[in-house]
């Protein structure tokens, strides 16, 4: 985020310390998610749903498609309650999900776009069960079986600097752990190379917090839209390496700035927006001025 927008970083990081409408519609903004990401998100909540209950009770859920249809109303409703909160600028509601964007601007698709985002989301977690990773739970020990809790946002501190590690699965055994990243979208040379290095992140998170050495660690991108297979990478070392650089020398950058401009209307001129109007399209910080620059738009 900060390499391809430093402005969406800035918003993202700080802007709920301004003040009147500008900190709270950026506040609201900040929680959304795409409509064209639903799909994979219901579907991350559904494999996850079917590993915490299997976990629990040592058998597969058997109603896993009318637990995603009703996992996908909670979604509606959250966006709802979000819009209505919003548009009287009321107090945020606690909502378990992130809202859609599409309700949150008011463009909502119809009723056959939300069934397709629903049979997306069975497909994906159907192709999942295809896999050999149900049979893997199935042989782990129960305390192997790594998922996150709803909601949880798992932090390391590496060289001073904290960082999330959001991963979706891990088989963690004593001497190797398996980190999974699950992937909805076409596999593409970039989507693939991208995923890897997301899992590096991962990694390091493996490394800090649970003291496995790089050689311990194995990656596994899984696209769901492939046959089926998938492969285990060992980190490359010269990755991590270059990834921990990177959040040193950004961290340190950051730093120096808000030491030199401790009002956040200066610190924010630190954080210029991009100049590819592609990500401002694909943002959904409505609010910043860079969305109005797009053809045909304005800010919101």
């Amino acid at each position: 985020m900060l390499l391809k927008c430093p402005r969406r970083y800035f918003l993202n990081a700080y802007a709920f310390q301004f003040e009147g409408d500008f900190a709270y519609d950026v506040q609201a903004q900040k929680k959304l998610t795409f409509w064209n990401a639903w799909a994979g998100q219901l579907a991350d909540d559904g494999i996850s749903e079917a590993i915490r209950h299997f976990k629990k009770h040592h058998v597969w859920r058997q109603d896993l498609d009318q637990w995603l249809k009703e996992r996908a109303r909670v979604w509606v409703q959250d966006s709802y309650a979000w819009r209505r909160a919003a548009n009287v600028r009321d107090p945020l509601p606690d909502v378990e999900t992130q809202p859609i964007d599409a309700y949150y601007f008011n463009t909502i698709p119809d009723q056959a776009a939300h069934l397709e985002v629903l049979e997306k989301a069975r497909s994906a977690v159907r192709a999942w069960y295809a896999t050999d990773l149900p049979s893997r739970i199935e042989s782990a020990p129960a305390e192997a079986i790594q998922i996150r809790d709803s909601g949880e946002f798992p932090v390391a501190t590496h060289d001073g600097v904290p960082v999330y590690a959001s991963y979706d699965f891990a088989i963690r055994l004593r001497d190797r752990i398996t980190i999974f990243d699950w992937k909805t979208g076409k596999i593409t040379p970039e989507n693939a190379e991208k995923a890897l290095e997301q899992l590096h992140w991962y990694a390091l998170f493996a490394m800090q917090v649970w003291g496995y050495q790089s050689d311990q660690i194995r990656l596994a991108p899984v696209f769901l839209s492939t046959n089926y297979a998938y492969d285990e990478t060992e980190p490359d070392p010269q990755t991590l390496q270059g990834i921990r650089e990177s959040w040193k020398t950004r961290h340190r950058e950051i730093k120096l700035h808000m030491e030199k401009f401790p009002y956040l209307t200066d610190l924010q001129e630190c954080f210029p927006m991009t100049e590819n109007l592609r990500e401002c399209a694909s943002c959904v910080f409505r609010s910043c001025p860079g969305f109005g620059r797009i053809p045909g738009t304005a800010a919101v």
